[in-house]
């Protein structure tokens, strides 16, 4: 007897047709490994462990869903589908005859995005830290005049313009050797094009300026980047950054020796600094002058004995000055690793009891949630017809209150 067989447009539309008729939208979580956005965004996702893909599955989100998603989303889906990054997001099953299995999203979850990156965020500070490098620009002295600037940034970034027109049109008519190092500050090139011009600083240069000019949180993620934060640690002179931003403080920033708001601050830095010198020579000179007026005159020994007084003078209030300077530095270093000990461990108390807090830790018990138009509900809450989602550890499902029991 001949077995039966099928041809493969059977099999598939077969499977299709079982597909179809389970389909429903359902919540997922993975990595997205790589992301193209064209009229249509097409994702290819992934679920790894240690490192080894264990699951794999192809995604696109439709252009109609995607205007919509770009309309909710408007500062943070870009960041949100990018490459190496984690997603939650609605999807529904879709098998194609020709195309095969993939997955249409239909919604996205911006939050656990943003939670993950601050995950990873904490985690880089943390290694950074342990490796010594958190504070190594600290111990770098900054110049007490600022003149020869190396500058990392983006050509067309605004905030470019505004540093060197800041420092070229200054009111004190000082002047400044400003040498570009151009690299994307936002985008796939943006990481290896940072750290590859961070490395090309050398020590020929007073400090190093990394600018950017402001933008939205997620587009700043270029700046928390680990590899960016060692090349700033590893700078051999002065980093100082003006990304821009108001409210968040970047990796770069903490790395830095000195993280100012704006590259207009940056520049207004610089320029305060040195006229803070050239107030100091002026002060001294005036000091000088004043204190030899009416005295040219006097004897030629006494003008000599007056200006070695004047000398040991100096030597010994800059003596102090610097003792002084070191003892503050020591003193606010150890409250300062003293005050981020305290907040980390607070930190760590924090993310034990919202660990034990998670729904999760219930359903992992058998424990169920009863969501009714979208709030959750107590037993005794519950009315006969009423119609509920009920969510276990490893699904869920919509179900239709029969009849109210009443709890004693």
């Amino acid at each position: 007897m001949q077995e039966k067989f099928f041809t493969l447009l059977q099999l598939n539309k077969s499977i299709r047709y079982v597909l179809e008729s389970l389909q429903r939208e359902i919540w997922i979580t993975a990595e997205i490994a790589q992301v193209q956005i064209r009229e249509h965004a097409y994702l290819e996702l992934v679920q790894k462990d240690n490192d080894k893909v264990v699951a794999k599955a192809r995604a696109v989100i439709w252009s109609e869903v995607l205007r919509q998603l770009q309309q909710q989303h408007k500062d943070t889906l870009n960041a949100i589908l990018a490459a190496g990054g984690a997603i939650r997001c609605r999807v529904v099953v879709n098998f194609h005859e020709v195309y095969g299995l993939s997955l249409h999203i239909y919604a996205v979850d911006a939050y656990y995005a943003l939670g993950e990156m601050e995950r990873q965020r904490l985690q880089v500070v943390k290694r950074l830290q342990e490796s010594g490098l958190l504070y190594r620009q600290q111990s770098l002295a900054l110049p007490k005049v600022i003149q020869k600037i190396a500058v990392v940034s983006s050509q067309v970034a605004a905030g470019l313009e505004d540093f060197c027109n800041q420092l070229e049109n200054n009111p004190w008519g000082y002047r400044f050797c400003i040498t570009i190092f151009p690299a994307s500050v936002q985008g796939e090139d943006a990481i290896p094009e940072l750290v590859g011009q961070i490395n090309r600083v050398n020590n020929k240069f007073d400090v190093l300026v990394i600018i950017r000019g402001g933008g939205a949180r997620l587009d700043l993620e270029a700046f928390n980047a680990e590899s960016v934060a060692i090349a700033i640690a590893n700078c051999p002179i002065p980093v100082l950054t003006g990304i821009g931003h108001h409210r968040d403080q970047t990796i770069a920033d903490q790395v830095a020796h000195l993280s100012l708001k704006t590259p207009t601050a940056v520049a207004e830095f610089i320029l305060q600094r040195n006229l803070h010198f050239e107030s100091q020579l002026t002060e001294l000179v005036n000091h000088i002058l004043l204190s030899s007026k009416g005295k040219v005159n006097e004897q030629e020994v006494l003008l000599n004995h007056l200006k070695y007084l004047l000398s040991q003078l100096l030597h010994q209030k800059i003596s102090q000055q610097r003792m002084h300077h070191q003892r503050l530095q020591l003193e606010i270093l150890a409250k300062a690793k003293e005050l981020i000990q305290t907040c980390w461990h607070k930190l760590e108390m924090h993310e034990q009891f919202f660990a034990l807090s998670h729904p999760d830790r219930l359903l992992a018990r058998g424990y169920y949630l009863i969501k009714h138009q979208g709030k959750y509900l107590k037993a005794e809450e519950l009315e006969s017809r009423m119609q509920v989602e009920i969510t276990s550890l490893k699904s869920v499902f919509r179900a239709v209150i029969e009849e109210k029991i009443h709890f004693p």
